[in-house]
C-alpha cells in the first residue's frame, strides 16, 4: 500500500490484510518525527485509549501500537460507515 493510498485508511477502524496472508482489525495512524514518517498499527480499542490520553509521545505510542510498513499491507476495508 502506498501513502496516498493509506490516507483513507488513517484513524479508522479498518480490516487490513498483511502479504503474510493474515487477516487483521484495527487502526493506522502516521507519527511525523522530523523528517520522518512512521505508521502504528493498534486494536480499535487501545486506539481509542490513545486519543483519550492525547498520548503523543513516544514510549506510550511503542507500549499501545505496533510499527507497520505500509508494503506490508496489500489491501484494506473501512469497517465504519
Amino acid at each position: 500500500m502506498t501513502t496516498t493510498e493509506a490516507k483513507q485508511f488513517l484513524n479508522k477502524h479498518c480490516i487490513f490484510k498483511l502479504k503474510t496472508g493474515k487477516e487483521v482489525f484495527g487502526v493506522i495512524w502516521e507519527v511525523f518525527s522530523g523528517n520522518k514518517t512512521s505508521y502504528f498499527f493498534a486494536s480499535a480499542r487501545e486506539h481509542e485509549i490513545l486519543k483519550q490520553t492525547n498520548a503523543d509521545n513516544e514510549e506510550l505510542l511503542f507500549k499501545m501500537g505496533q510499527p507497520i510498513k505500509l508494503e506490508d499491507i496489500i489491501n484494506a476495508k473501512s469497517l465504519v460507515s
